[in-house]
């Protein structure tokens, strides 16, 4: 029985008869992105989401407007925490 195309393995990774696509990233390139963003992910975790989620992308400058009943603002710590993890990942 003859394979159908789409159902080959990688076969949304490449054309007919072309060699599929190189991998944008290692596993251990894979595993550096994923220590470095450690620190920011516990930042991310440090309250009851959506809080510090809202709090991050208010700091890169959008509009996410108030938080509703019953959260309540970052703690001034933590708010730290989060910047200082932006920072060092350059999205601040």
């Amino acid at each position: 029985m003859q394979r159908r195309p789409w159902t080959q393995h990688g076969a949304h990774l490449r054309d007919e008869g072309k060699a599929p696509l190189p991998h944008p990233c290692s596993r251990t390139r894979a595993a550096q992105l994923q220590r470095d963003s450690m620190e920011l992910c516990d930042a991310l975790f440090c309250e009851v989401n959506p809080i510090p989620v809202k709090k991050a992308c208010e700091l890169m400058g959008f509009n996410v407007g108030p938080l509703r009943m019953p959260l309540t603002e970052i703690e001034p710590a933590h708010l730290e925490q989060l910047k200082k993890a932006m920072k060092n990942l350059s999205i601040l």
